[in-house]
């Protein structure tokens, strides 16, 4: 049995290949998950206090860093800093904004609207 150095040289680069495309997405799957985590507490946060709280306002203030990446939770977030109004339809709509982008939309408009908006 003959020694082929060709052979060698394309198991070596097969190999090699196959372990940086697992370690890249081992890290780009970490970079997701821990960020899909962060974005999960803070809307955790958002749900489980007051908006009068001031874990809620820490949680507010969280949102423009984790959902950088999602305009549409960014313009409702711009929408309730301009108004000013812990309560009212901007709220709702930004509370309903990361819903969706979260995809937990299994409530309907009007029972998370219903959180933040007041009655009479």
């Amino acid at each position: 049995m003959q020694f082929s150095w060709a052979c060698f040289w394309g198991t070596l680069l097969a190999g090699l290949t196959s372990v940086t495309v697992s370690l890249i997405a081992t890290i780009k799957y970490n970079r997701w998950a821990e960020l899909r985590r962060l974005r999960m507490d803070c809307f955790r946060q958002l749900c489980r206090y007051s908006a009068s709280d001031e874990e809620y306002f820490r949680a507010f203030n969280e949102v423009p860093t984790l959902f950088h990446d999602r305009p549409k939770v960014l313009l409702a977030h711009k929408h309730v800093t301009e108004s000013g109004k812990l309560f009212g339809k901007e709220m709702g709509d930004f509370f309903v904004a990361i819903a969706s982008e979260m995809e937990m939309n299994s409530g309907d408009r009007r029972q998370m609207l219903g959180r933040f908006t007041r009655k009479g």
